[in-house]
């Protein structure tokens, strides 16, 4: 029995030091840069589910969000996110119907004189969503909860940019 929890703590050892010796950090082990700690963040569409998510997102980060760009060291421009849905399956319409959801958004990051730091960027995910033949998309609630998912995995994708080693170099000179 002694073996066994020596084997699994040897194990787990030898896997977490593998995997810190390839970079991999918790993001909640990382640091966002200075400067990205007061930030005016611009979108598009500055009251949907994503800006809402987002900004609970920075809050939570530590990030305080000011009123105007000129308050900030730093702007985050986001463009309205686009989302696409495409069947793709072909055959007659009592067979089970797979869709193509994509979800697209762009962003840069610029200094209050307007100089762009990074980007522009653009973040992409996609999901397959299978319904049946007496499913509809337009009224599914899977297609609201696909979005969510996509949604969460951009922002995921924002902070891989915010976060990176690039863009700290970059903040630093």
């Amino acid at each position: 029995m002694k073996t066994n929890s020596f084997f699994s703590l040897a194990l787990t050892i030898v896997f977490l030091y593998g995997l810190s010796a390839c970079g991999f950090q918790l993001r909640g082990q990382q640091e966002l840069p200075t400067a990205l700690h007061v930030l005016y963040v611009q979108t598009d569409t500055p009251y949907d589910a994503f800006d809402a998510m987002l900004r609970q997102s920075l809050h939570a980060q530590g990030v305080t969000l000011v009123e105007s760009p000129q308050q900030a060291p730093l702007t985050l421009r986001l463009s309205k996110p686009e989302q696409t849905n495409s069947n793709t399956t072909a055959g007659t319409s009592s067979q089970t119907r797979i869709y193509t959801m994509t979800y697209t958004m762009n962003f840069t990051l610029s200094d209050r004189q307007g100089k762009t730091l990074l980007g522009p960027q653009k973040l992409i995910t996609s999901r397959n969503l299978t319904l049946s033949a007496n499913q509809l998309l337009e009224s599914n609630n899977q297609v609201e909860i696909t979005t969510r998912e996509m949604q969460k995995d951009i922002l995921d994708q924002l902070y891989h940019y915010l976060y990176s080693a690039k863009l700290a170099r970059i903040l630093d000179h």
